[in-house]
């Protein structure tokens, strides 16, 4: 890790240096063979026009030469046509390599390919390293070629840009209409605002209204005084941003491991961009602009630019400007989002509260957040959830009826914030304040899950990205029960590829170790859209396209993400989970892929590549009563309550006006979870469930006594099972779940429980 932070560091002192691209992919090759000690590294990129790999920059061959080929052939060809990495030894050996004359390659026993690829998916070249050793190349090369690979990537894109910038002329002033004065909001007392739940907690504090773009808005084109004032006040705030954009780039890649952080580094490119540079002192030394005005007028120009390309990864670009923009006027303006904030907690309130404003603030000064925008599976409210950091979004117009000064009562359990909460309002949450987030302090905490009387349970963790281990560390636990993929998906702007998802996936399973991670293939669709796919349009998209469908009808999309799990799978401690399996058909089309493209990898990594344990979430009826035969195929078994409630009673959970209509209690699925539970017992499956109910403290005696002994829960709920259960007695819980199984109604069934804790005096919390 240290290498690979050492040679970051050189890079971005290169680009702030303004060293030309040429210069700073040489420095790169050097460092690599320098601080890894190894022989050859080189980087080849792609020449558009004549379909051809050309060698950019290299140290170790015996001589400097020009080296041209087609990308059909030779291994860095491969690499860069199928767009995934080889790792090998006895390179001549493999069919596709070709000799290059004069350059000393066949003396190299090893050669390491990294496909060199761009945000929006764009290939851009080759990142190759070569040994004399006949060994392959081992995990800290690897990683250190992916994550090189993926920030050249993201430079020699940025000569793509340059041709534009540098062909951007300053045009005549442009109208830029200045915003209106808003009058004063009145002062609130006591207001209730609903908006919807998406991260826990009860908090009470003092506000910080990110107006960022309010501000922005607010900058309108008016001269300055002083042009050499003005000049010199850009220089600094060229240079505090610059320095802001490296700080965030290096938090984002230490705390949020699954979200893409080279934007971060495209935005430092921009920021030293010359063109883009010059024209912002154009502005100032030609028109007298305000350094300000002299900002806005040009990024907006440049956005424009952007937004009128063919090319869609220069479209996506006009996000980056503005963010750029955004953060040269708030240094111009002394706001640098990070001073505003870093003194006090606070809970942030704005319309809308970007995934890189939290990866800005120091996440232990978040209080909570407040948006009128956004909503559960937006990106902020995956990371405010993982954070452990309260949420409310969807509090219409919230921007407008609050003012600096101001305190928010935050409950993001129930979705509603109250402004300015009187001493009341203060009194009635006063307990649930004290608790602030759920207690993980009992004294079970550091040990195994025993019953009462001695009988093991695994309490399993169920996590959406790298930075919930530390909440999983927090707990003695049996591992990873459900590692949902799809929020890393949702962190980007574009499908990862494999590489990236590979990354990703092995540092979960070492992180997991020496437990076993259960990884779950991509889950999209229905509640949980991805920006970037056509989803279409559906009428109930819950019963639509969604999860495996998808991933079957889109080889596209499966394959690469299949091969990253398998792959990261060859630690020893990975589960691959399928989810939303229908019938045995989805079992054919799954078990065809799977076949295929372990028989490619073999072709790579040899026989010793393994198939991992595979998995099947049962969530449908259907799947239920085909249950034998998908455990003919099958090794294990995940029952996902949630969907299979959905499912079984035809009812929308989301939808308010039918939510008695979903019953995870009822007994009619307490004896359908038996069914599965002992289905799986009698074939010597493993199973577990990994929905709500595995944290719900009326259902823990009864799964217990129908035969569940492995949980999967959120993190934050984990201890408070482990200490419920180790005072439960199994065999008076097989009790309890018979009577349960005999019952008419879910509200007998809680009845029964409730009663039964009373009797054994047991005080739970729910």
């Amino acid at each position: 890790m240290s290498d690979i932070v050492d040679i970051l560091k050189e890079v971005t002192n290169s680009i702030l240096n303004h060293d030309p691209t040429s210069k700073i992919l040489q420095k790169v090759t050097e460092l690599v063979c320098e601080k890894l000690h190894l022989d050859v590294c080189s980087i080849y990129t792609f020449d558009s026009k004549k379909k051809t790999l050309n060698l950019r920059a290299n140290t170790g061959f015996l001589k400097k030469t020009q080296v041209s080929f087609s990308i059909k052939e030779g291994l860095t060809g491969l690499v860069y046509r199928e767009q995934n990495a080889l790792n090998l030894t006895k390179p001549m050996d493999h069919p596709s390599f070709t000799l290059v004359n004069s350059i000393g390659e066949e003396k190299f026993q090893s050669y390491l390919g990294i496909p060199m690829i761009d945000s929006s998916g764009l290939t851009l070249g080759c990142f190759v390293i070569q040994t004399r050793f006949t060994s392959m190349l081992d995990e800290s090369a690897v990683d250190l070629a992916n994550t090189l690979a993926s920030q050249m990537a993201t430079l020699i894109s940025q000569e793509g840009l340059q041709r534009v910038l540098s062909d951007h002329t300053i045009q005549d002033r442009d109208e830029i209409a200045q915003a209106l004065e808003d009058d004063e909001p009145d002062s609130h007392i006591d207001l209730k605002l609903e908006g919807s739940a998406v991260s826990p907690g009860v908090i009470h504090g003092p506000i910080r209204m990110l107006n960022t773009r309010e501000i922005w808005d607010r900058i309108v084109l008016e001269t300055g005084e002083n042009r050499q004032i003005e000049t010199g006040r850009l220089e600094e705030a060229l240079k505090l941003s610059c320095e802001e954009t490296v700080h965030i780039q290096e938090r984002a890649q230490k705390v949020f491991i699954e979200a893409d952080a080279s934007i971060f580094f495209a935005q430092l490119l921009l920021l030293e961009d010359e063109n883009f540079i010059k024209d912002m002192y154009f502005g100032i030394d030609f028109y007298s602009y305000t350094a300000e005005a002299s900002v806005k007028n040009t990024v907006e120009k440049y956005i424009k630019k952007f937004q009128e390309a063919r090319l869609p990864q220069l479209r996506e670009r006009a996000l980056d400007l503005l963010d750029v923009g955004i953060r040269l006027i708030l240094q111009l303006q002394g706001l640098g989002l990070e001073q505003e904030v870093s003194q006090q907690k606070v809970i942030l309130v704005a319309p809308e509260i970007m995934p890189s404003d939290l990866v800005r603030i120091p996440n232990e000064n978040i209080l909570a957040i407040v948006c009128s925008h956004g909503g559960s599976t937006s990106h902020t409210a995956i990371l405010s959830r993982s954070l452990q950091i309260p949420a409310v979004m969807g509090v219409n117009d919230i921007d407008e009826l609050c003012e600096a000064g101001d305190t928010f009562l935050v409950d993001g359990d129930n979705g509603s914030i109250v402004i300015n909460p009187g001493d009341e309002i203060l009194k009635m949450y006063e307990e649930r304040l004290s608790v602030g987030v759920v207690n993980i302090e009992h004294p079970t905490v550091n040990l195994p899950t025993l019953s009462k009387d001695q009988v093991s349970i695994k309490m399993r963790g169920n996590i959406c990205m790298v930075s919930d281990f530390k909440l999983l560390e927090k707990v003695q636990n049996d591992g990873v029960g459900l590692y949902r993929t799809e929020f890393m998906f949702m962190m980007h702007e574009n499908f990862p590829v494999e590489n990236e998802q590979y990354r990703i996936f092995r540092q979960v399973a070492k992180l997991g170790e020496p437990n076993s991670v259960v990884i779950r293939a991509l889950d999209i669709g229905g509640d949980k859209p991805l920006s970037y796919f056509d989803h279409g349009t559906e009428t109930d998209p819950m019963l639509g396209y969604r999860s495996i469908r998808i991933l079957l009808e889109h080889p596209e999309v499966f394959i690469p993400h299949l091969r990253a799990m398998l792959r990261a799978a060859q630690r020893g401690n990975m589960k691959i989970l399928f989810p939303m399996i229908a019938h045995y058909e989805d079992v054919v089309a799954l078990k065809k892929v799977i076949k295929e493209q372990v028989a490619e990898l073999r072709k790579i990594y040899g026989r010793k590549f393994k198939i991992p344990p595979l998995g099947a979430m049962i969530e449908m009826p259907s799947a239920v009563c085909q249950l034998n035969e998908l455990l003919d195929y099958f090794d294990f078994v995940s029952i996902g309550t949630n969907d299979l409630v959905q499912y079984f009673f035809a009812v929308d959970r989301g939808n308010k006006k039918v939510s008695n209509y979903f019953c995870p209690m009822h007994p009619l699925i307490l004896r359908v979870l038996k069914k599965i539970i002992d289905s799986c017992t009698e074939r010597n499956k493993p199973v577990s469930i990994c929905g709500e109910i595995a944290s719900n403290p009326l259902a823990t005696p009864i799964l217990i006594g129908i035969g569940l002994i492995d949980f999967s829960m959120t993190p934050m709920q984990l201890s408070k099972i482990k200490h419920l259960t180790s005072q439960l007695d199994s065999k008076k819980c097989s009790k309890l779940a018979r009577k349960a199984l005999q019952c008419s109604t879910q509200q007998e069934v809680i009845d029964l429980v409730e009663a039964f804790y009373k009797k054994e005096k047991i005080s739970i919390e729910y």
